[in-house]
């Protein structure tokens, strides 16, 4: 009984660490850079979607992406508030590095 109330918990622990991954980075790094998977301009609003669907297109990011993409639609619409306000204010996340021309494409 013990060993499987770890294993919940650790499982529990697990999901909500990796919720709104993309949204969490997008938004932390968002006056650097956002690495995508592609050359495309990342709003501010629904940030961690929009990485999620350039990372689709990356070849080492799809799968990552694909598990994602609901966490961040969640954390996204949680931070909408936010996200509406610093688009208006700043604009789009400038997207400088894509992810796919460090791996080499």
């Amino acid at each position: 009984m013990k060993k499987r109330l770890l294993q919940i918990s650790l499982l529990i622990c697990t999901g909500v660490s990796i919720t709104g991954c993309a949204t969490i980075l997008s938004l932390s790094t968002a006056d650097e850079q956002t690495k995508c998977g592609s050359d495309c301009n990342v709003p501010r609003i629904f940030s961690g979607t929009a990485v999620d669907i350039c990372g689709l297109a990356a070849d080492n990011l799809g799968i990552f992406a694909l598990v994602d993409l609901p966490l961040s639609l969640v954390g996204d619409t949680l931070m909408f508030p936010y996200t509406y306000y610093t688009q208006s204010k700043y604009g789009d996340i400038s997207v400088k590095t894509p992810c796919a021309s460090k791996s080499g494409t």
